[in-house]
């Protein structure tokens, strides 16, 4: 009986947990003034956690998890906005449909003249 009850009071908590994996399959990269993107294949792996309805994304820098901001969740699309260290944005766009990525970070530097587009792309796996 002891086992059930702690089950018990564990279950919230795991159900307020989840984790969405991630499969990065490209990444396309424009510099400069022009719109002229370089792309390359990839095969990587990351992570999105889900805590208590916040996502958070790994710093690689720091090694810790980093709020995201949930600007739009309906039944077809969520987009999260990562904080960012730098003059731009960056935006997770998860299809939902088809469990299909878009990562988009965009950076302009003042002093160069110059801004730098990545767009990553690839499936949620899990």
């Amino acid at each position: 009986m002891r086992k059930i009850i702690i089950v018990f009071l564990f279950f919230p908590i795991i159900a307020l947990a989840q984790d969405m994996r991630f499969k990065l399959e490209e990444r396309c990269v424009s510099t400069g003034q022009m719109m002229q993107f370089k792309c390359q294949k990839f095969d990587l792996e990351f992570t999105i956690k889900q805590r208590q309805g916040n996502y958070f994304s790994l710093n690689t820098r720091s090694g810790f998890d980093e709020e995201m901001k949930v600007l739009h969740d309906d039944k077809e699309i969520l987009l999260l906005k990562e904080l960012v260290r730098y003059p731009g944005t960056s935006t997770l766009h998860i299809t939902k449909r088809d469990n299909r990525f878009y990562w988009v970070q965009v950076a302009h530097l003042d002093a160069l003249k110059a801004r730098e587009i990545t767009i990553e792309s690839g499936i949620r796996v899990r």
